[in-house]
């Protein structure tokens, strides 16, 4: 499997209400920011701790964790952020191939997590200045030979969506299976029509009941089944309702596994992602793939970090295969 992504830092702080104030914050809003808007905070805070995240990059490192092989086609930034981030992506065995020398002058994507002594949680993105080129992304498309590719539509920010969809074309063209998740409502929305296009010309689509409201447009999860073609399929999960699993052919409701404590949902649908597309590397059914996906993402949801461990995720494939 090739993922292409970029290199995303998650970092929780501990701060308080009056470093939120001095620094013109308001408490518990999500905000995107310049990266050295964010590179300024760090140097303030003592209380924080870092460690690799993402949506692909969550996906990629769930899915070598299990057992799964496959590359991380990224970028590199030239600040010592990057570093963290791909040491733990090759922590798993994850091949790393990195789009030329890291860009002067850029940030890496840099999610804060502020978190004042009630719990409340103020969230930073920075704004994205490191990307892959789009023709070194088509090239080793053209050139290596992995049976697939795994892209979000948070690609979209730093490709555009021509350039997105040229790179998933290119895949199809070649003969690799394309995989995506849609991301948040807004970017499914901002370009419905490409995502439409693209299900029909062969792509398969992970992503939430919410994520793929906009494509349904008020109608049932069965209608997706006149934009999909050959062997593709929509995943579409709503929580602990479950997911509908979509085909040409069928439409499956697979349950979810009950989560009695709930910890972190951040992260859940990269895993389940991941875990499907494990299992359907080791030759397992759409049904048993879901299966196999809700576990973990229930197994995620359990945890407090947006990323499990190395270790757990080998525990938990050893317990599974059992």
């Amino acid at each position: 499997m090739l993922f292409i992504g970029d290199l995303v830092v998650d970092c929780t702080a501990r701060v308080t209400e009056g470093d939120l104030a001095r620094w013109g914050l308001v408490k518990g809003r999500r905000k995107t920011v310049d990266p050295a808007f964010i590179n300024n905070l760090l140097t303030q805070i003592e209380d924080r701790t870092f460690c690799g995240g993402g949506s692909t990059g969550n996906t990629a490192f769930a899915y070598a964790g299990l057992g799964g092989q496959g590359t991380y086609l990224t970028a590199m930034a030239s600040d010592d952020y990057a570093d963290l981030s791909l040491r733990e992506l090759k922590s798993v065995g994850l091949d790393v191939l990195i789009n030329g020398a890291p860009v002067p002058g850029s940030y890496s994507n840099i999610c804060l997590c502020l978190v004042t002594p009630d719990g409340e949680r103020t969230m930073l993105m920075g704004v994205e200045t490191c990307f892959c080129s789009i023709p070194f992304i088509l090239e080793t498309l053209q050139t290596q030979d992995h049976p697939a590719i795994f892209m979000t539509a948070y690609s979209t920010e730093g490709f555009g969506i021509d350039g997105f969809r040229q790179i998933a074309e290119t895949a199809l063209k070649t003969g690799k299976n394309v995989y995506l998740s849609l991301s948040n409502p807004v970017l499914a929305a901002n370009h419905r029509d490409a995502w439409i296009d693209l299900m029909r010309a062969g792509v398969s689509v992970f992503s939430n009941q919410g994520e793929f409201s906009p494509l349904l447009d008020g109608q049932p999860a069965h209608t997706l089944q006149n934009v999909l073609s050959g062997d593709a399929f929509a995943a579409m999960t709503d929580g602990e309702h479950g997911a509908h699993i979509v085909t040409i052919n069928d439409v499956m409701q697979t349950p979810a596994v009950p989560v009695t404590d709930v910890k972190n949902t951040t992260g859940a649908g990269d895993h389940y992602a991941a875990g499907f597309l494990f299992a359907l590397s080791q030759g397992m059914d759409l049904a048993e793939c879901a299966r196999f996906a809700a576990q973990l993402a229930a197994r995620k949801v359990a945890a407090p970090a947006s990323r499990l461990e190395k270790d757990v995720l080998a525990r938990f494939v050893a317990a599974v295969a059992a």
